[in-house]
């Protein structure tokens, strides 16, 4: 990959060993995805806090504080190398936790581990991560804007960062994010690129998606057709609030790969058909009746 200098100076450590570790991660990352090279990024979500019996196993040997150490240096660094954690560089959240002090007793052996999580809390947001705890953080003020690039997990806010906000992300995972939130960089392929954002697949819609089921129905049932397509979807579609958008891209990233949708006149980069196709042509046209609407029905009964 081709590297600007400020990236060859992190990568040789001028920035410290943790700036250095995550460099060295994107390098095979970037390098395992054929991507040429690094793009900034402001705006990273991921997990940081979520405790296991891993970490707790350690922090009972050496102390909280380095069994946090070595649960980031590991999950988040892929080293086997313990790196003390630094503050991180850019603007990150912390995404889902394990779960919350009103769910704690319905885990086995849950006690210990809410505990862990509430000092990973304390640990890692007084090193600038955004304890959001949620899967939805477009919903509780992380809001990009159309054309930035971020790092963000979770297959259901990645289809809406792209899709409903037209930011660019790929479906980053634990250690890309970690990475990501020291360095700033993330490797340039995927959904970063415009040219990779076209549509590939046309969706007639020939019966009225209004309800929050109708549009769980059609998410399900287009996802698991075009997989990791990007389906554009015409016809008799009500206008879409946020929930019914979230809820569709939800439904077509768990039946499928989705990472991306348009609906000319809704989503930012589809003011048409044409537009949402750009240069290319649909490799299919899908058409979604009331047999293909019974079909999904029955499959989730």
């Amino acid at each position: 990959m081709k590297l600007t200098d400020s990236e060859k100076a992190m990568l040789d450590g001028s920035e410290g060993r943790p700036a250095q570790k995550a460099m060295e991660l994107l390098m095979r990352y970037g390098e395992a995805l054929g991507a040429e090279r690094l793009v900034d990024t402001n705006n990273v979500c991921g997990t940081v806090t979520t405790p296991s019996p891993w970490k707790l196993e350690i922090a009972k040997k050496r102390g909280v504080e380095y069994g946090l150490h070595a649960g980031f240096s590991e999950m988040n660094l892929d080293s086997d190398e313990v790196i003390d954690v630094p503050r991180v560089k850019v603007y990150t959240c912390q995404l889902i936790q394990q779960f919350g002090p009103d769910t704690a007793s319905l885990h086995d052996g849950s006690r210990e581990l809410l505990d862990m999580q509430k000092q990973a809390d304390g640990f890692f947001g007084s090193r600038g991560v955004h304890i959001m705890a949620t899967c939805t953080p477009y919903q509780v003020g992380n809001v990009p804007v159309k054309g930035e690039h971020c790092a963000w997990m979770e297959s259901s806010a990645v289809v809406y960062c792209n899709s409903v906000l037209g930011a660019r992300t790929n479906t980053e995972g634990t250690e890309s994010t970690g990475a990501a939130s020291l360095t700033g960089k993330i490797p340039y392929w995927g959904y970063h690129l415009a040219e990779n954002r076209f549509g590939t697949h046309l969706v007639e819609v020939e019966v009225p998606v209004e309800d929050m089921m109708d549009w769980g129905l059609i998410g399900y049932y287009v996802g698991e057709i075009v997989q990791n397509g990007i389906p554009v979807l015409r016809g008799q579609i009500s206008q879409p609030e946020l929930t019914k958008l979230k809820h569709f891209g939800a439904a077509a990233s768990s039946s499928g790969g989705v990472e991306m949708y348009h609906i000319p006149g809704v989503t930012p980069e589809a003011p048409s058909v044409k537009a949402a196709f750009g240069p290319r042509r649909p490799v299919q046209t899908l058409k979604y009746g009331t047999k293909e609407r019974r079909i999904a029905y029955e499959n989730l009964n």
